[in-house]
């Protein structure tokens, strides 16, 4: 009983790891690349080293409540985005329900493929038919 509480606990801690490994990143790119005073000013490679691991940060995070890439990959560009468009001072009410629709939709439209690929029947050749073919 013991032993099986143990394993259970690092299988659920085994899942934070990468979240705690690019959080770890992302302070560690905080505390020694210089911020530029504005977003205007900021090098390309000030945006790559902070929104790089933020971005992978955020898919971490969203795999762990989704438990699919596709999704956490999409909510996690969709979080960017509106960060990107709240640093340029153009975030306003109607762009972030237009961002956030699109996410939505977006979204929903793979679930329905999902759903429909899933419930397509499989046709598997009898061993007959294959005989006959060759």
């Amino acid at each position: 009983g013991h032993i099986y509480t143990i394993i259970r606990v690092m299988a659920r801690l085994k899942t934070f790891i990468p979240s705690l490994i690019f959080l770890l990143i992302l302070i560690v790119v905080i505390y020694s690349v210089e911020p530029p005073t504005t977003i205007y000013d900021a090098k390309w490679q000030q945006l790559i080293f902070f929104f790089g691991p933020l971005f992978l940060l955020l898919v971490s995070l969203y795999n762990l409540c989704f438990k699919f890439i596709w999704y956490s990959l999409l909510f996690a560009l969709s979080t960017i985005l509106l960060a990107v468009l709240y640093l340029l001072g153009v975030l306003n009410l109607i762009s972030g329900v237009l961002t956030t629709a699109a996410t939505l939709l977006i979204y929903r439209s793979v679930i329905r493929h999902q759903q429909k690929r899933n419930s397509l029947p499989v046709r598997i050749p009898r061993l007959s038919k294959l005989e006959k073919q060759r």
